[in-house]
């Protein structure tokens, strides 16, 4: 009724709002909440893998992927994701140095926002690397980030995220639900609502 009742008065917002909230998340219990934390996304690589190639040899899985999954201000050696093929992984480590020259206060370019616009043309093209782009950027909003580095860089992180979501596409549906979670989590309802 309110739904029909918010467009009747052409409101859409206040529809959207109505709808959203007849959803139930997929994370409503503990147990789903736990199931849709990053470290549970089944398309990961290794975290192992990923530690090694990072130099930073690790036993421990948790750790390795707590490292593989944290902020990192210096590029990746190799994709987060498991792509099809070695070239996809080689692009996915430019999009990650593109998302770090979107942030840096030293650009190579006139304009600022190129980085940005090329990482969301190559997700754009390649829907492949669309969930690769994603968890980059989550990685990037990780708790040590917000904490380490200044509130400036967090709010073009997020400011690229709702890009991606708006001009780049959505995630594969295995990732979806774990980007819902992770906005959830953090409160930002408004990147929540383009989804």
């Amino acid at each position: 009724l309110h739904i029909w009742s918010a467009l009747s008065r052409g409101d859409p917002e206040d529809a959207l709002d109505a709808v959203l909230s007849l959803r139930t998340p997929p994370f409503a219990t503990r147990k789903s909440q736990k199931a849709h934390e990053m470290s549970n996304f089944p398309g990961l690589r290794d975290p192992i893998e990923f530690s090694n190639c990072m130099m930073v040899p690790d036993a421990d899985p948790t750790k390795a992927r707590q490292f593989q999954l944290e902020f990192s201000g210096k590029p990746i050696p190799t994709s987060m994701t498991l792509l099809p093929s070695p070239e996809l992984a080689t692009l996915a480590t430019r999009l990650f140095r593109h998302h770090l020259l979107f942030l840096s206060g030293a650009r190579p370019c006139k304009y600022p926002q190129v980085p940005a616009l090329e990482l969301i043309q190559v997700g754009q093209k390649n829907p492949l690397l669309r969930d690769e782009v994603y968890c980059q950027i989550m990685k990037q909003l990780e708790t040590t980030y917000q904490t380490s580095v200044g509130s400036k860089k967090m709010t073009l992180t997020w400011f690229l995220l709702s890009l991606c979501v708006e001009m780049m596409g959505p995630p594969s549906p295995e990732l979806q639900n774990f980007l819902e979670y992770f906005l959830t989590k953090r409160g930002n309802d408004a990147v929540l609502r383009m989804l």
